[in-house]
């Protein structure tokens, strides 16, 4: 099986540069990005204990769907990675396939953590 974050570096942790375009590129757009940057990291690592409790109960449905819910509203944030990671794991998990999903959630949590930490470091350097 491929590896799903093969190419994984050319893809970008966190961009909100064509965001902040879309909404309009000035003071106001980068404002409103910065309180949808803040509001999508605001429950740090709460999203990711509740899978792996899912995960735990082997209530799959449930992981999938959190998951799910994760990569939709992080992905406008330019978390490639990370929505590449949360794939490859709901593609598993749809698919029934337990043995890798160890190995997939790793992922989805190395991605999710740099994620958040970008969005911090982006956060912090706002005027």
């Amino acid at each position: 099986m491929p590896d799903p974050l093969a190419g994984a570096g050319a893809e970008t942790v966190f961009n909100v540069d064509t965001l902040i375009r879309y909404m309009g590129g000035d003071a106001k757009g980068r404002a409103t990005v910065a309180k949808i940057v803040g509001d999508a990291c605001a429950d740090g690592d709460a999203p990711l204990r509740r899978v792996a409790a899912a995960l735990a109960e082997q209530r799959y449905d449930v992981a999938g769907k959190i998951c799910h819910g994760l990569r939709g509203s992080l992905g406008s944030l330019g978390a490639k990675r990370f929505a590449r990671a949360a794939l490859a794991f709901e593609e598993a998990l749809a698919e029934g396939r337990v043995e890798p999903l160890g190995r997939l959630f790793d992922d989805v949590s190395t991605e999710y953590h740099l994620l958040l930490s970008s969005a911090a470091g982006w956060l912090a350097q706002l005027p």
